[in-house]
C-alpha cells in the first residue's frame, strides 16, 4: 500500500476527502482559522504541484470570470469575450510593464491607447486578434479581453475541405472506372469524416492554447496591478497576497 503511486486526479480526490474528514472532526473555532496562500502552496509543493499554478488558481477563485458573446464556426469558438474583476488599479509604470509583457507574450508590437479612463491594447495579425481593455473604478479594475480566431479556424476548415474534395473526386473517378463506384464513394465519405474530425481537433487545440495565453495574461496584469498598490492600500491582506504572488511571465 505504501509503494502505490497515485495519479493527479486521485491525489486531488484523496486530499479533498481528507479535508472533509478533518473539518468534521474540528471544532467551530478551529474551522474558522482557514489557510493562507503560503500554507496552500506549501501543501501543494509536498505533492509536486507548482506554486505558480496554486497562485493562479487562487487569483481566479471566487472572482467573476464571465465568458459571453461566444460565436462558433462548425462547433469551434471563433469569437469570445472574457471579463475579470481584479482588485487594485494600474499605475502608469504598471501599464507600461503590462504592455511590454503582452508584446513579449504574443510576439507583436500591438497598439496601446487610452479611451476615457480605460487602458486598451490591441494586438494580433491577419489570423487572430486580441483586444484588452482595463477599466478602473473604486479601487478595482474590470479587465475585458476580446479574442477573435475566425480567420485561422476558417482557414483550417477550408484547407481540409479542399484536400478532401480533391481526393474524393480523384478516388471516386478511379474506382468508377474499375466498376466499384459505390465502394469508392463509401471510402471517400469515411476519409471526409476523418479529415473534418481532425480539422475540428486542430481548431479546438488552437482555441485552447489561445485561452491559456489569455489566462496567463490576466495573471500578469494582476501581478503588475498588485505592484502598483501603495503600502497603505485598504485591500484585505489576504487578497493582496494572492495578487502579489500570482504567476507572470
Amino acid at each position: 500500500m505504501a509503494d502505490r503511486r497515485y495519479t493527479e486526479q486521485e491525489v486531488a480526490e484523496i486530499l479533498r476527502t481528507a479535508v472533509e474528514i478533518q473539518s468534521a472532526d474540528q471544532s467551530q473555532f478551529e474551522k474558522s482559522q482557514g489557510f493562507s496562500l503560503a500554507d496552500i502552496e506549501r501543501i501543494a509543493g509536498e505533492v509536486g504541484i507548482d506554486g505558480r499554478h496554486v497562485s493562479l488558481a487562487a487569483l481566479t477563485f471566487g472572482r467573476e470570470n464571465v465568458q459571453n458573446k461566444k460565436s462558433t464556426f462548425w462547433g469551434c469558438p471563433v469569437r469570445q469575450t472574457f471579463e475579470y474583476s481584479l482588485d487594485g488599479e494600474l499605475s502608469h509604470q504598471g501599464w507600461e510593464e503590462v504592455v511590454a509583457d503582452l508584446r513579449d507574450r504574443y510576439g507583436y508590437n500591438g497598439t496601446p491607447s487610452q479611451v476615457g479612463t480605460s487602458l486598451e491594447f490591441r494586438t494580433g495579425n491577419d489570423f487572430r486578434a486580441l483586444h484588452f481593455a482595463i477599466t478602473p473604478r473604486n479601487g478595482q479594475s474590470r479587465v475585458r479581453v476580446a479574442l477573435r480566431l475566425f480567420e485561422v479556424v476558417a482557414l483550417t476548415w477550408i484547407m481540409s475541405f479542399l484536400v478532401t474534395f480533391l481526393f474524393s473526386v480523384a478516388f471516386i473517378a478511379g474506382m468508377a472506372k474499375a466498376g466499384h463506384f459505390a465502394f469508392g464513394l463509401a471510402i471517400a465519405m469515411c476519409v471526409a469524416s476523418c479529415t473534418f474530425f481532425l480539422a475540428n481537433r486542430i481548431a479546438t487545440g488552437i482555441n485552447r492554447r489561445e485561452r491559456k495565453a489569455v489566462q496567463d495574461s490576466i495573471s500578469s496584469i494582476a501581478h503588475h496591478m498588485a505592484a502598483s498598490m501603495p503600502s497603505t492600500s485598504t485591500v484585505p491582506e489576504g487578497e493582496l497576497q494572492v495578487l502579489r504572488e500570482s504567476k507572470s511571465k
